[in-house]
């Protein structure tokens, strides 16, 4: 036994399918976008701690391409697959698509330009270091630039009160 609104559901599909569909994609992508907020603070974070523990630039432009992926690419996926469920028929509430769209906005907009900014200051790094040293970087020799740091080294033990007459051996 049919009725009229079967015909209005899209193929007779039970109520709740389309639902299920976009709370799915609705979860996947706050996971998604919050994962990708983690990875990219913890590509900042590892800035600003002691030089052993920073990423390579590589490795930071990598975990922003994978950010972005997964904080705009999941929702966008969502979005699509969402609005083709519609078109094809099944039964999609409005609510799915558009929460999906906000989403990819939001993740868009916050992870989207870190690769690029990355990238720029890969290319400037670049072309610092393709430069010739400065004159400031070449007027000492070792042999001088180890005397003026054992000299400052001998003024902060003094002022520290130590004697500074006893020195390591040498390695």
């Amino acid at each position: 036994m049919t009725t009229d609104d079967d015909g209005a559901r899209g193929s007779g599909a039970p109520n709740g399918e389309g639902r299920a569909s976009a709370g799915g994609w609705i979860v996947s992508s706050i996971i998604a976008l919050f994962v990708g907020w983690w990875l990219a603070l913890a590509s900042i974070l590892s800035t600003a701690g002691p030089w052993s523990g920073r990423w390579s630039d590589g490795g930071m432009i990598l975990a922003y391409l994978i950010a972005a992926a997964l904080g705009f690419g999941v929702p966008i996926w969502g979005f699509v697959s969402l609005r083709r469920e519609r078109r094809d028929g099944r039964s999609v509430r409005i609510v799915g698509p558009t929460v999906c769209l906000l989403l990819a906005a939001l993740g868009g907009v916050t992870l989207l330009p870190l690769p690029f900014f990355q990238g720029a200051h890969m290319a400037s790094d670049a072309a610092e270091r393709a430069q010739p040293p400065t004159d400031g970087e070449t007027a000492r020799t070792v042999a001088e630039a180890e005397e003026e740091l054992r000299s400052l080294g001998d003024r902060v033990v003094a002022a520290m009160g130590r004697d500074s007459s006893r020195r390591r051996p040498s390695s």
